[in-house]
């Protein structure tokens, strides 16, 4: 599971609790929430109070469920104290729910327990692709809870994969347990019957899962000084953890990002695996940056290369910062991207809202639009309405309504034209190909060398819940 950056924040939190700082009650609550998992979880015990503790958010945090297991078994003690509630709202703002609920796990981990499990890093491999991150044969528990935290856009969840792969390595008796276990996980979630024909299917031993890299910028203003931010970087390949590349204590002006990104751009690219889709950049901005073109910085401006536009190197898209740190915000986000992640490899004109043009662009009715139905998962402002405010009301209407996906315009130059020409490239295209098309039409305007094109003025908003912001890393208490 993605450890939040700010595990400091949950540490400080629980020490509020009164017991938690004493061994005798801290171990009483750590065998509760083992005995919840279903599993030993174990965790570098400390005589300093605060030490102790940050190993146990540490351990919890590295097997799904357990930070909210913790959470509801300090509940039976001091639920309804100040200091529990402030707990709550820590872990409910810093950590993603888990996927499976506690009964699943358990009940997975249970036949899992059974079966030959000889080979297990390999299927993994197998099954995640290049960015695989090392794994030990002997811990399946570890390696389902970081399956757990996988998906596959357009696809099935990367655990039911790696179980329905090895299901065929057993026989038919012991296989069929791990056949039951994901024909319930898929109706729990009232997934299509074609849902398990996609699992079986993606199974196959000649099914190739390309993994995707990506590197994440995240910009955050630095206190009450405007146009002042902080930087943070990481590189991550898939769904998998995180290698952060970038967390300096100096701030940037808005005006040095584009050559830090370049910078960074140039020291990671000789990492990229080999087999592996192209690269990705990821921004997540606050809401006042989405307007910045970000995909037009300029890259190559060294004397061996030409410079160009960042967005004809990369696939380059944008997530809201906001949203990602609002539980509410990333509950529907949720609820949107879990009929994506399932649906969005097919076509369906009805997955795309389109204002027309004229359409009162207030925020509330475009939220209320785009939550009209589910499948409503991406949305297209191609008229940007009397002035870019529109447009920032209008988007954050979709972001409310839990939008995983948006195209707009950054200016105003002919919208008529400009919807004509993006209602051409986006007809029969699926959503999930939405960061690759956009990458052919920004390449397409710079062949075309022309400022009237386009791609030249596009936008993506690609919010992948399956990828949550922070990255995968392995806190340490503090000395």
């Amino acid at each position: 599971m993605a450890a939040p950056a700010s595990t400091g924040a949950i540490v400080s939190a629980l020490l509020e609790i009164p017991d938690i700082r004493q061994p005798g009650p801290r171990e009483t609550y750590l065998k509760e929430v083992e005995q919840r998992l279903g599993h030993h979880m174990p965790y570098a015990q400390d005589a300093t109070p605060m030490h102790a503790v940050w190993n146990l958010v540490d351990a919890c945090l590295r097997y799904p469920g357990a930070v909210q297991a913790l959470v509801e078994v300090i509940g039976y003690f001091h639920g309804g104290s100040d200091a529990f509630e402030r707990l709550r709202a820590v872990v409910d703002h810093e950590v993603p729910p888990p996927r499976l609920s506690l009964q699943e796990r358990r009940d997975l981990h249970a036949i899992v327990r059974g079966l030959a499990l000889s080979g297990l890093p390999g299927l993994y491999r197998a099954t995640v692709g290049a960015g695989a991150g090392r794994l030990s044969a002997d811990d399946p528990v570890s390696v389902l809870g970081q399956l757990e935290e996988l998906s596959i856009i357009g696809g099935p969840p990367k655990l039911l994969v790696f179980l329905a792969r090895l299901a065929q390595r057993q026989d038919a008796v012991t296989a069929q347990p791990l056949y039951d276990w994901i024909s319930g996980y898929l109706e729990a979630r009232n997934e299509p019957a074609s849902a398990m024909t996609a699992v079986l299917a993606a199974a196959r031993p000649d099914s190739v899962l390309l993994t995707r890299t990506y590197l994440v910028i995240q910009l955050e203003q630095d206190g009450p000084d405007p146009g002042i931010y902080r930087l943070v970087a990481w590189l991550q390949r898939d769904n998998g953890p995180g290698e952060t590349i970038a967390r300096e204590a100096r701030t940037w002006t808005f005006d040095e990002v584009p050559a830090e990104v370049d910078r960074l751009l140039t020291r990671i690219l000789d990492d990229v695996a080999p087999g592996t889709e192209d690269l990705i950049v990821e921004f997540i901005l606050p809401r006042e940056l989405l307007g910045q073109p970000v995909e037009q910085w300029t890259t190559g401006g060294d004397p061996d290369d030409i410079e160009h536009p960042l967005g004809i190197d990369h696939a380059v898209v944008l997530r809201c910062l906001e949203r990602l740190r609002n539980p509410r915000l990333r509950y529907r986000l949720r609820q949107k991207w879990g009929w994506l992640r399932w649906h969005g490899s097919a076509y369906d004109a009805a997955a795309y809202y389109w204002p027309t043009a004229g359409a009162d662009l207030d925020r509330q009715g475009v939220m209320a639009e785009m939550m009209r139905e589910e499948r409503r998962v991406c949305l297209v402002l191609s008229y940007p309405g009397p002035d870019t405010a529109g447009i920032d009301a209008a988007l954050w209407g979709g972001i409310c309504a839990g939008t995983p996906a948006a195209v707009w315009f950054r200016d105003g130059h002919d919208p008529d034209r400009f919807h004509s020409e993006l209602e051409g490239a986006l007809s029969g295209r699926t959503p999930a190909e939405l960061p690759h098309l956009a990458l052919q039409i920004r390449r397409e305007a710079f062949a075309q060398n022309t400022a009237e094109h386009f791609g030249n003025h596009l936008a993506v908003l690609w919010d992948d819940f399956d990828r949550m912001p922070e990255p995968y890393v392995l806190h340490t208490a503090p000395s």
